[in-house]
């Protein structure tokens, strides 16, 4: 688990949700978004909520859930995405499948966006901020591989590259 690939913070802070007095399982969103993954026209899914209505809630949850390197079937398993959530038997039992499929499958990278940005002069030295941040946890995960020769200072360029040497879809959450 790293600062930015699958956020440790992020998965003390589900767990921590999950200790709460009045914890409210809204894993079901989960089914939605595994329905999307294999669908190329839907890359893009934006959640659009008002403030202190849970977004950093549920991308703690897609953190957790989706991240290969957290181990999260113990907890999952308990909550209601794990069961399918569809009325009808074929669709459920896919939903079913989908969950067992997709959990624990990708390398998460969760950006708050929220966080710390205005202790910077320029959004530059944010992104920098950032971009140090990801190949601090790419030494650590992928400490063989190529993209840490030829790091630049363009996050994106980055993340194409390890894309491409990994041969690995990563989940891409962003929090306000």
């Amino acid at each position: 688990m790293g600062l930015i690939i699958d956020n440790e913070d992020m998965c003390e802070k589900f767990k921590g949700l999950l200790e709460e007095k009045y914890f409210i399982d809204k894993s079901n969103i989960i089914n939605d978004f595994n329905k999307l993954i294999e669908d190329e026209s839907s890359k893009y899914v934006c959640i659009t909520k008002p403030r202190r209505f849970g977004k950093t809630s549920i991308a703690a949850m897609l953190v957790m859930y989706y991240s290969k390197s957290i181990d999260s079937k113990e907890i999952f398993d308990k909550l209601k995405v794990s069961k399918g959530k569809s009325s009808d038997i074929k669709e459920k039992e896919n939903e079913i499948k989908q969950y067992k499929e997709y959990q624990g499958k990708y390398y998460t990278i969760y950006l708050d966006l929220s966080k710390n940005v205005f202790s910077f002069e320029t959004l530059d030295a944010f992104i920098s901020s950032i971009n140090c941040k990801l190949k601090t946890d790419i030494e650590e995960l992928f400490p063989n591989y190529k993209v840490l020769n030829d790091y630049d200072v363009d996050i994106v360029y980055n993340l194409k590259k390890l894309y491409l040497e990994t041969d690995k879809k990563f989940i891409l959450v962003i929090d306000e």
